[in-house]
């Protein structure tokens, strides 16, 4: 099956830890200007993450590992991390891009 049929066309995904562990709110709560310009797919789920064209990850590999995300670059997703210095910076670079109107930091949004 083609990326261009998978039923997800982008997916913001953040991580969590085994229920009931905790997820990661604050990162959530800073993606919020984000969320409301490009109406992606949230959550916090890699399953769910591999039915998506295109999944920006929320957030270092402490939270979403490496192991997940080639799992979703090998099944043909087109993967970006959004990754600051800390939840703040974090915040910043997602705020910039809602604020330029660019869903992606460096990949090429298909038409």
């Amino acid at each position: 099956s083609g990326a261009d049929e998978r039923p997800v066309y982008h997916y913001l995904l953040f991580w969590q830890h085994p229920h009931p562990g905790p997820v990661a709110s604050i990162d959530l709560r800073n993606a919020q200007p984000y969320i409301e310009r490009f109406r992606p797919t949230v959550g916090f789920s890699v399953e769910e993450a591999l039915q998506a064209r295109y999944v920006t990850i929320v957030g270092g590999a402490v939270g979403v590992n490496g192991q997940d995300e080639d799992r979703l670059r090998q099944a043909g997703v087109q993967v970006e991390r959004i990754d600051g210095k800390d939840e703040a910076d974090t915040a910043r670079l997602l705020r910039e891009l809602a604020q330029k109107g660019q869903r992606f930091q460096h990949l090429i949004e298909e038409p």
